[in-house]
Protein backbone atom coordinates (compact mmCIF):
# COMPACT_ATOMS: atom_id res chain seq x y z
CA UNK A 1 0.00 0.00 0.00
CA UNK A 2 1.38 3.62 -0.99
CA UNK A 3 2.18 5.96 1.71
CA UNK A 4 0.25 9.23 1.59
CA UNK A 5 2.00 11.57 -0.58
CA UNK A 6 3.27 14.92 1.84
CA UNK A 7 1.15 18.36 1.16
CA UNK A 8 2.91 20.99 -0.18
CA UNK A 9 2.42 24.78 -1.17
CA UNK A 10 4.60 24.92 -4.86
CA UNK A 11 5.50 28.43 -4.90
CA UNK A 12 6.85 29.46 -8.40
CA UNK A 13 9.48 32.29 -9.04
CA UNK A 14 10.42 33.93 -11.96
CA UNK A 15 13.56 35.67 -11.40
CA UNK A 16 15.25 38.01 -13.47
CA UNK A 17 17.46 36.21 -15.16
CA UNK A 18 16.72 32.36 -13.46
CA UNK A 19 13.38 30.22 -12.60
CA UNK A 20 12.70 28.27 -9.55
CA UNK A 21 10.05 26.19 -8.25
CA UNK A 22 9.56 25.18 -4.14
CA UNK A 23 7.66 22.71 -2.45
CA UNK A 24 7.07 23.53 1.18
CA UNK A 25 5.09 21.76 3.62
CA UNK A 26 2.91 22.61 6.40
CA UNK A 27 6.06 23.52 8.69
CA UNK A 28 7.50 25.54 6.06
CA UNK A 29 10.31 23.13 5.05
CA UNK A 30 11.70 23.24 1.75
CA UNK A 31 10.93 19.28 0.64
CA UNK A 32 12.12 19.69 -2.87
CA UNK A 33 13.46 22.44 -5.33
CA UNK A 34 13.66 22.89 -9.46
CA UNK A 35 15.88 25.70 -10.99
CA UNK A 36 16.27 26.72 -14.22
CA UNK A 37 18.44 29.65 -15.64
CA UNK A 38 15.80 32.15 -17.98
CA UNK A 39 17.46 33.81 -20.47
CA UNK A 40 16.16 36.91 -22.19
CA UNK A 41 14.20 36.60 -25.42
CA UNK A 42 16.06 36.60 -29.04
CA UNK A 43 14.28 38.41 -31.66
CA UNK A 44 12.00 40.55 -29.59
CA UNK A 45 11.70 44.78 -30.35
CA UNK A 46 13.53 44.68 -27.14
CA UNK A 47 15.31 42.55 -24.21
CA UNK A 48 12.26 40.33 -23.31
CA UNK A 49 11.36 37.69 -20.92
CA UNK A 50 10.64 34.52 -22.91
CA UNK A 51 7.36 33.70 -21.19
CA UNK A 52 7.39 30.57 -23.54
CA UNK A 53 10.01 29.35 -21.98
CA UNK A 54 8.95 29.87 -18.32
CA UNK A 55 5.57 28.19 -19.32
CA UNK A 56 7.34 25.04 -20.71
CA UNK A 57 9.72 24.63 -18.15
CA UNK A 58 6.70 25.29 -15.15
CA UNK A 59 4.72 22.71 -16.38
CA UNK A 60 6.96 20.41 -16.26
CA UNK A 61 8.58 21.05 -12.76
CA UNK A 62 4.96 20.93 -11.48
CA UNK A 63 3.63 17.58 -13.11
CA UNK A 64 7.52 16.38 -11.25
CA UNK A 65 6.17 17.49 -7.62
CA UNK A 66 2.96 15.79 -8.99
CA UNK A 67 4.90 12.41 -8.58
CA UNK A 68 6.53 12.90 -5.34
CA UNK A 69 3.64 15.55 -3.50
CA UNK A 70 0.17 16.74 -2.93
CA UNK A 71 0.19 20.37 -3.91
CA UNK A 72 -2.22 21.92 -2.00
CA UNK A 73 -2.00 25.36 -3.14
CA UNK A 74 0.30 27.25 -5.92
CA UNK A 75 1.73 30.54 -5.00
CA UNK A 76 3.27 32.83 -8.13
CA UNK A 77 6.17 35.11 -7.26
CA UNK A 78 8.20 37.31 -9.74
CA UNK A 79 10.49 40.20 -9.94
CA UNK A 80 8.52 43.42 -9.85
CA UNK A 81 10.08 44.97 -12.83
CA UNK A 82 7.89 43.87 -15.66
CA UNK A 83 4.22 43.65 -16.47
CA UNK A 84 2.01 41.68 -18.86
CA UNK A 85 0.08 43.14 -21.83
CA UNK A 86 -2.67 40.90 -22.71
CA UNK A 87 -6.31 40.39 -24.49
CA UNK A 88 -8.35 37.65 -24.73
CA UNK A 89 -5.77 35.96 -26.82
CA UNK A 90 -2.90 36.00 -24.36
CA UNK A 91 -0.14 38.55 -24.78
CA UNK A 92 -0.16 41.50 -27.08
CA UNK A 93 3.48 42.33 -26.64
CA UNK A 94 6.73 40.51 -24.90
CA UNK A 95 6.81 41.58 -21.51
CA UNK A 96 10.03 43.42 -20.97
CA UNK A 97 13.13 42.62 -19.25
CA UNK A 98 14.04 45.22 -16.65
CA UNK A 99 17.51 45.63 -18.00
CA UNK A 100 16.33 46.72 -21.30
CA UNK A 101 16.40 50.48 -21.80
CA UNK A 102 13.72 52.44 -24.48
CA UNK A 103 15.94 55.38 -26.76
CA UNK A 104 17.16 58.61 -24.75
CA UNK A 105 14.48 61.03 -26.36
CA UNK A 106 11.42 58.63 -24.99
CA UNK A 107 13.38 58.32 -21.60
CA UNK A 108 13.92 62.52 -21.50
CA UNK A 109 9.98 63.23 -22.47
CA UNK A 110 9.26 60.71 -19.53
CA UNK A 111 11.14 62.43 -16.73
CA UNK A 112 9.36 65.61 -17.68
CA UNK A 113 5.95 63.68 -17.01
CA UNK A 114 7.32 61.54 -14.07
CA UNK A 115 5.19 61.23 -11.12
CA UNK A 116 6.50 62.83 -8.10
CA UNK A 117 9.69 60.73 -6.61
CA UNK A 118 7.74 61.27 -2.75
CA UNK A 119 4.12 59.71 -3.93
CA UNK A 120 5.86 56.77 -5.60
CA UNK A 121 8.88 56.29 -3.36
CA UNK A 122 11.52 56.66 -6.18
CA UNK A 123 13.40 58.82 -8.52
CA UNK A 124 13.05 58.72 -11.80
CA UNK A 125 16.10 56.65 -12.91
CA UNK A 126 18.77 58.09 -15.51
CA UNK A 127 19.91 55.16 -16.30
CA UNK A 128 17.54 52.41 -15.30
CA UNK A 129 13.90 51.81 -16.07
CA UNK A 130 10.62 51.36 -13.90
CA UNK A 131 7.21 49.76 -14.66
CA UNK A 132 5.96 53.27 -14.98
CA UNK A 133 8.51 53.73 -17.61
CA UNK A 134 8.15 50.53 -19.78
CA UNK A 135 4.56 51.35 -20.32
CA UNK A 136 5.02 54.30 -21.38
CA UNK A 137 7.42 53.12 -23.91
CA UNK A 138 5.28 50.49 -24.83
CA UNK A 139 2.37 52.86 -25.41
CA UNK A 140 4.49 55.09 -27.35
CA UNK A 141 6.76 53.23 -29.82
CA UNK A 142 3.78 50.07 -30.55
CA UNK A 143 0.56 52.46 -30.31
CA UNK A 144 -1.48 49.48 -32.45
CA UNK A 145 -0.40 47.15 -29.84
CA UNK A 146 -1.02 49.10 -26.56
CA UNK A 147 -4.55 49.89 -27.85
CA UNK A 148 -5.70 46.14 -28.15
CA UNK A 149 -4.47 46.06 -24.42
CA UNK A 150 -7.46 44.54 -22.54
CA UNK A 151 -5.21 44.23 -19.11
CA UNK A 152 -2.14 45.25 -17.40
CA UNK A 153 -1.01 42.69 -15.44
CA UNK A 154 1.36 43.12 -12.94
CA UNK A 155 4.41 40.21 -13.23
CA UNK A 156 3.60 37.41 -10.46
CA UNK A 157 -0.52 38.11 -11.21
CA UNK A 158 0.64 37.26 -14.97
CA UNK A 159 1.69 33.88 -14.04
CA UNK A 160 -1.43 33.31 -11.69
CA UNK A 161 -3.66 34.67 -15.00
CA UNK A 162 -1.91 31.49 -16.73
CA UNK A 163 -2.21 29.16 -13.82
CA UNK A 164 -5.83 29.86 -13.85
CA UNK A 165 -6.68 30.30 -17.34
CA UNK A 166 -8.12 33.66 -17.10
CA UNK A 167 -8.06 34.97 -13.22
CA UNK A 168 -6.99 38.68 -12.69
CA UNK A 169 -5.90 40.55 -10.11
CA UNK A 170 -3.40 43.39 -9.27
CA UNK A 171 -1.25 43.52 -6.45
CA UNK A 172 -0.02 46.39 -4.47
CA UNK A 173 3.81 44.63 -3.42
CA UNK A 174 4.22 43.64 -7.15
CA UNK A 175 3.19 47.61 -8.96
CA UNK A 176 5.09 49.45 -6.10
CA UNK A 177 8.07 47.02 -7.00
CA UNK A 178 8.14 47.75 -10.54
CA UNK A 179 8.51 51.35 -9.87
CA UNK A 180 6.47 54.58 -10.24
CA UNK A 181 2.80 52.78 -11.25
CA UNK A 182 1.72 53.15 -7.90
CA UNK A 183 1.58 55.84 -5.24
CA UNK A 184 2.69 54.41 -1.76
CA UNK A 185 0.75 56.29 0.54
CA UNK A 186 -2.56 55.50 -1.18
CA UNK A 187 -2.17 52.74 -2.96
CA UNK A 188 -3.96 53.97 -6.30
CA UNK A 189 -2.35 54.77 -9.40
CA UNK A 190 0.05 57.10 -9.96
CA UNK A 191 -0.94 60.74 -11.40
CA UNK A 192 1.34 59.39 -14.50
CA UNK A 193 -0.75 56.17 -14.94
CA UNK A 194 -3.68 58.10 -14.13
CA UNK A 195 -2.99 60.03 -17.01
CA UNK A 196 -1.52 57.88 -19.70
CA UNK A 197 -4.66 55.88 -18.53
CA UNK A 198 -3.25 52.74 -17.24
CA UNK A 199 -5.14 52.13 -14.40
CA UNK A 200 -8.49 51.55 -16.90
CA UNK A 201 -6.39 48.26 -17.94
CA UNK A 202 -5.49 47.44 -14.24
CA UNK A 203 -7.52 44.96 -12.43
CA UNK A 204 -8.34 45.56 -8.82
CA UNK A 205 -6.40 45.43 -6.68
CA UNK A 206 -6.49 42.04 -3.95
CA UNK A 207 -4.54 40.78 -1.20
CA UNK A 208 -1.94 38.31 -2.14
CA UNK A 209 -3.21 35.87 -0.09
CA UNK A 210 -6.59 35.45 -1.97
CA UNK A 211 -7.31 32.46 -3.91
CA UNK A 212 -7.00 33.75 -7.52
CA UNK A 213 -9.13 30.59 -9.25
CA UNK A 214 -8.60 27.12 -9.60
CA UNK A 215 -5.68 25.57 -11.88
CA UNK A 216 -6.60 25.60 -15.39
CA UNK A 217 -8.20 21.95 -16.63
CA UNK A 218 -5.91 21.92 -19.20
CA UNK A 219 -2.78 22.52 -17.35
CA UNK A 220 -4.36 20.04 -14.19
CA UNK A 221 -4.20 17.34 -17.20
CA UNK A 222 -0.69 18.02 -18.46
CA UNK A 223 0.69 17.68 -14.72
CA UNK A 224 -1.68 15.26 -13.22
CA UNK A 225 -2.16 17.90 -10.57
CA UNK A 226 -6.13 18.12 -8.95
CA UNK A 227 -8.46 20.38 -11.30
CA UNK A 228 -9.50 21.64 -7.51
CA UNK A 229 -5.81 23.49 -6.71
CA UNK A 230 -5.84 26.78 -5.77
CA UNK A 231 -3.65 29.43 -7.06
CA UNK A 232 -3.34 32.30 -4.87
CA UNK A 233 -2.80 35.84 -6.11
CA UNK A 234 0.63 35.49 -5.12
CA UNK A 235 3.18 38.92 -5.15
CA UNK A 236 6.79 40.33 -5.60
CA UNK A 237 9.65 38.15 -4.51
CA UNK A 238 10.96 40.66 -2.46
CA UNK A 239 7.81 41.22 -0.18
CA UNK A 240 7.29 37.34 -0.36
CA UNK A 241 11.06 36.93 1.41
CA UNK A 242 10.05 39.77 4.07
CA UNK A 243 6.56 38.63 4.78
CA UNK A 244 8.32 35.54 6.24
CA UNK A 245 9.39 37.91 9.00
CA UNK A 246 5.75 39.33 9.53
CA UNK A 247 4.71 35.68 10.25
CA UNK A 248 6.73 35.40 12.87
CA UNK A 249 6.15 38.82 14.24
CA UNK A 250 9.45 40.19 13.76
CA UNK A 251 7.38 43.27 12.13
CA UNK A 252 10.70 45.36 13.26
CA UNK A 253 13.08 43.71 11.89
CA UNK A 254 15.37 44.56 8.72
CA UNK A 255 15.60 42.47 6.20
CA UNK A 256 19.18 41.93 4.27
CA UNK A 257 18.97 39.33 1.35
CA UNK A 258 22.24 38.48 0.68
CA UNK A 259 21.65 37.16 -2.64
CA UNK A 260 21.50 40.32 -4.12
CA UNK A 261 23.00 42.51 -1.19
CA UNK A 262 19.53 44.13 -1.14
CA UNK A 263 18.49 45.80 2.81
CA UNK A 264 14.52 46.06 3.51
CA UNK A 265 14.27 48.38 6.65
CA UNK A 266 10.74 49.03 7.48
CA UNK A 267 9.09 52.38 7.76
CA UNK A 268 8.83 55.17 4.93
CA UNK A 269 11.52 57.25 3.85
CA UNK A 270 12.56 59.80 1.15
CA UNK A 271 13.48 58.64 -2.18
CA UNK A 272 17.21 59.28 -3.07
CA UNK A 273 19.96 57.57 -5.12
CA UNK A 274 20.29 53.78 -4.54
CA UNK A 275 16.94 54.38 -1.83
CA UNK A 276 13.56 53.71 -2.75
CA UNK A 277 10.28 52.71 -1.01
CA UNK A 278 8.43 49.43 -1.51
CA UNK A 279 5.50 47.54 -0.06
CA UNK A 280 5.45 44.49 1.79
CA UNK A 281 2.86 42.09 1.75
CA UNK A 282 0.30 44.10 3.91
CA UNK A 283 0.94 46.98 1.73
CA UNK A 284 3.71 48.86 5.02
CA UNK A 285 6.28 50.92 3.65
CA UNK A 286 9.90 49.21 3.20
CA UNK A 287 13.00 51.08 2.07
CA UNK A 288 14.70 49.43 0.17
CA UNK A 289 18.52 50.15 0.00
CA UNK A 290 21.32 48.47 -2.91
CA UNK A 291 23.82 47.59 0.35
CA UNK A 292 26.50 45.05 -2.23
CA UNK A 293 28.80 43.53 -0.16
CA UNK A 294 29.64 46.41 1.99
CA UNK A 295 28.61 46.38 5.70
CA UNK A 296 29.37 50.27 5.71
CA UNK A 297 26.48 50.99 2.94
CA UNK A 298 24.14 48.78 5.40
CA UNK A 299 25.43 50.85 8.23
CA UNK A 300 25.02 54.08 6.68
CA UNK A 301 21.08 53.33 6.05
CA UNK A 302 20.23 51.57 9.72
CA UNK A 303 21.77 54.64 11.30
CA UNK A 304 20.34 57.19 9.26
CA UNK A 305 17.11 55.75 9.00
CA UNK A 306 17.39 55.35 12.87
CA UNK A 307 16.50 51.35 12.96
CA UNK A 308 16.16 50.11 16.04
CA UNK A 309 14.96 46.74 15.84
CA UNK A 310 16.85 43.76 14.48
CA UNK A 311 18.78 42.84 11.90
CA UNK A 312 17.94 39.48 9.91
CA UNK A 313 20.65 38.43 7.16
CA UNK A 314 19.22 35.58 4.75
CA UNK A 315 21.89 33.68 3.13
CA UNK A 316 25.82 33.60 3.87
CA UNK A 317 27.21 37.45 3.81
CA UNK A 318 30.86 37.32 4.91
CA UNK A 319 30.42 41.22 6.14
CA UNK A 320 28.04 40.11 8.68
CA UNK A 321 30.80 40.13 11.99
CA UNK A 322 31.78 43.90 11.00
CA UNK A 323 28.05 44.70 10.53
CA UNK A 324 27.04 43.43 13.71
CA UNK A 325 30.23 45.18 15.27
CA UNK A 326 29.58 48.58 14.44
CA UNK A 327 26.00 48.21 15.63
CA UNK A 328 26.77 46.60 18.86
CA UNK A 329 27.04 50.65 19.91
CA UNK A 330 23.18 50.98 18.83
CA UNK A 331 22.41 47.74 20.36
CA UNK A 332 21.10 46.78 17.16
CA UNK A 333 21.36 43.08 17.68
CA UNK A 334 22.12 41.25 13.52
CA UNK A 335 21.51 37.35 13.19
CA UNK A 336 21.27 35.27 10.43
CA UNK A 337 19.39 32.59 8.55
CA UNK A 338 20.87 29.64 6.80
CA UNK A 339 18.14 29.16 4.76
CA UNK A 340 17.91 32.07 1.98
CA UNK A 341 14.52 30.90 0.60
CA UNK A 342 12.43 33.39 2.42
CA UNK A 343 10.42 34.38 -1.04
CA UNK A 344 9.53 30.32 -0.35
CA UNK A 345 8.84 30.05 2.81
CA UNK A 346 6.48 33.64 3.05
CA UNK A 347 4.84 32.88 -0.05
CA UNK A 348 4.19 29.66 1.47
CA UNK A 349 2.62 30.59 4.66
CA UNK A 350 0.52 32.60 2.42
CA UNK A 351 -1.50 29.09 1.62
CA UNK A 352 -1.36 28.70 5.50
CA UNK A 353 -3.61 31.22 6.37
CA UNK A 354 -6.76 29.91 6.40
CA UNK A 355 -5.67 27.55 8.51
CA UNK A 356 -4.75 29.72 11.38
CA UNK A 357 -1.07 28.60 11.31
CA UNK A 358 1.21 28.68 14.33
CA UNK A 359 3.45 31.84 14.34
CA UNK A 360 6.53 30.42 12.51
CA UNK A 361 9.75 30.01 14.39
CA UNK A 362 12.59 30.99 12.40
CA UNK A 363 16.56 29.50 13.32
CA UNK A 364 18.19 32.77 13.82
CA UNK A 365 21.90 32.27 15.00
CA UNK A 366 22.79 35.88 16.98
CA UNK A 367 26.04 37.06 14.89
CA UNK A 368 29.45 37.40 17.22
CA UNK A 369 30.82 41.16 16.52
CA UNK A 370 34.35 41.08 15.15
CA UNK A 371 36.63 42.61 17.39
CA UNK A 372 40.05 43.82 16.00
CA UNK A 373 43.25 41.94 17.04
CA UNK A 374 44.86 42.87 19.80
CA UNK A 375 48.39 44.05 18.78
CA UNK A 376 50.09 42.18 21.32
CA UNK A 377 52.94 42.85 23.63
CA UNK A 378 55.42 44.87 22.01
Amino acid sequence: MALPLTPVTAVLRVGIDGLALAAVDRNLAIRARREAPSPPLEGAPYPALDHHHVWRWLGAALQDFAESFRVEAIVPTAFGGTAALVDDEGLVLPMIHPAALPPAALRAAFAAEAPAAADVGMETPAEATSLALQLYWQKRLFPDAFARTRWILPHAAYWGHRLTDGGLASEASSLADGGQLIEIKSHRPSTLARREGFQLRLPALREPHRRLGRLAPALAERTDLAASTPVLVGASDRAAAHGLLLAASLDDAALLLARDGLLLVPGGVAPGPGRRTILSLDRRPLAAVDAGAAADAALRTLVDLKHRGPVVIAGAWPEAPALAASLDPHNVAVFTLDDADLWAQGAAFLALLERRPPVPRLPLVRVAAARAPDAGPD
